[in-house]
């Protein structure tokens, strides 16, 4: 049981009354923290990336670890938004040099797969809000370029999150004595805050249905699915992951003294409070079991009696075998019951496939897809839970485009069944799929015989027929 803690807050914040009661009502949920430290960092220089940050932790830690004498294996670190991305990077490079990792971590709101206010962040609506607001000229773009949806920083962070804890097999990577023994709690509120801040109405992005204003309810979510492509067998192959502790909180928003999923909790009663008292709680993998039990049932009576706000997440990443990211690309869902349907085909008869393509449309939210600007190849999409597992059998569709007719990427196409273990999507969760396309240049190089050389050999472009070797 952890005897201290870390408090990490979350992007934009300029000042320790960021926390406001937290850290006093928290000594009064858990007297048995002794010691309590609150970080505070510049996360509106444009220059910094979460991956800085992780790196100064790294370097304050190993001040408080040598000033207080502390054993980092009984501490707790509780995180607000972004936060829990700083710590997370940290937790895996700690891991990954085989130094002490906390007993702990608990995501409050936790930005654990981006947010959709990162693109608007980076606009001059953005840089003007943080100049009038937090009297600043930067907005912390390179942040906010981590905290894309398919960022790059994104794909790495969870994918080596998902291989620290489970192991990867692809990869050969044994998490036994990583963090698999580290105990996570994610919580996520529903409520996006408006009559405290009615300004979050103005904006699609802090409007979604299922968000806090600022995080997707699966944006906060520790539970989360990465499928490989096996662009041969046209399947999808799931790394492996274990379920996690996760509290849908109604009535929650991202911040604000009121609603906010921090900043507001005044008594020892509030319902995140109550939550992190049962985190602090778990000693033992039997008594983790049952409250990720506890947990996910009570969310799954939350998605019951909220079916608009149920919403899941999923982010293709597309690249070739060279590592090039696919740029230009169409990535269609279809239903695979309708008749005549044959999405293999180039020549594919239209009628079926608008067809399939309509019956997948109703599940799509708006906006849809998000591409991002920065990590070229990451295509996200929004999609409502119930209605996307309404259809048995999804067709996915890719076709790209490239700027010659000599080089081709695709068209592929996958199909997923809800019935494997390899299923698309589940409620209030991200799905990362990520794809390496064949790329197919053989139209750039001919063979010929050199005897007798061809007549018109001058004439490279384009590759004369005569002497030339046939494809196989």
């Amino acid at each position: 049981m952890p005897t201290h803690a870390v408090l990490v807050h979350g992007y934009s914040e300029t000042s320790l009354s960021a926390y406001a009661d937290f850290p006093i009502v928290l000594k009064d949920v858990a007297p048995e923290l002794s010691d309590l430290v609150m970080c505070a960092f510049d996360s509106l220089d444009d220059a910094v990336t979460i991956d800085d940050l992780a790196g100064a932790l790294e370097t304050r830690m190993r001040d408080v670890e040598r000033r207080r004498g502390w054993d980092t294996t009984k501490s707790v670190f509780i995180c607000h938004s972004t936060g829990a991305l700083i710590v997370r990077r940290w937790l895996l490079n700690r891991a990954a040099s085989g130094d002490q990792i906390p007993s702990h971590l608990i995501t409050m709101a936790g930005a654990n797969h981006g947010s959709t206010l990162a693109q608007i962040g980076k606009t001059p609506l953005g840089y003007a809000h943080q100049f009038f607001h937090k009297n600043t000229l930067g907005v912390g773009a390179g942040i906010l370029t981590d905290l894309d949806y398919g960022s790059s920083f994104l794909l790495r962070l969870n994918r080596e999150w998902l291989a620290m804890r489970n192991g990867d097999p692809g990869r050969g990577v044994d998490a036994s004595d990583a963090l698999a023994s580290l105990y996570v709690f994610s919580m996520g509120g529903d409520y996006n805050g408006s009559k405290e801040e009615p300004a979050v109405d103005l904006l699609w992005a802090s409007a979604e249905s299922g968000s806090d204003n600022t995080v997707r309810i699966s944006g906060a979510n520790l539970n989360y699915t990465y499928l490989l492509g096996d662009v041969a067998a046209k399947s999808l192959r799931a790394l492996p992951s274990k379920p996690q502790a996760h509290l849908v909180i109604p009535g929650k928003s991202h911040y604000g003294r009121q609603t906010g999923i921090l900043a507001s909790n005044t008594a020892p009663t509030n319902v995140p409070m109550l939550a992190i008292r049962e985190a602090l709680d778990i000693d033992a993998p039997d008594k983790y079991l049952a409250l990720v039990t506890k947990w996910t049932d009570s969310s799954h009576t939350w998605s019951r009696n909220n079916h608009d706000d149920t919403n899941s997440t999923i982010v293709f990443y597309l690249r070739d075998q060279n590592g090039v990211s696919i740029n230009d690309c169409y990535i269609g869902f279809l239903d695979s019951s309708v008749p005549g349907l044959d999405a293999t085909r180039p020549e594919a008869k239209k009628g079926p496939l608008v067809a399939a393509l309509a019956s997948v449309s109703g599940a799509m939210n708006n906006r849809q897809p998000i591409h991002n600007d920065t990590q070229l190849g990451s295509y996200s999409f929004y999609v409502k839970t119930e209605r996307f597992n309404a259809i048995q059998r999804h067709v996915i569709t890719i076709s790209t485009t490239t700027s010659s007719d000599l080089v081709t990427c695709g068209p592929l196409s996958f199909t997923v069944d809800h019935d494997t273990v390899e299923r698309m999507i589940f409620p209030n969760q991200f799905t990362y799929v990520e794809i390496v396309l064949p790329r197919v240049a053989e139209k750039a190089f001919a063979v010929y015989d050199a005897t007798p050389w061809p007549p018109d050999a001058a004439l490279w472009l384009p590759f004369p027929q005569r002497g030339r070797f046939a494809p196989p």
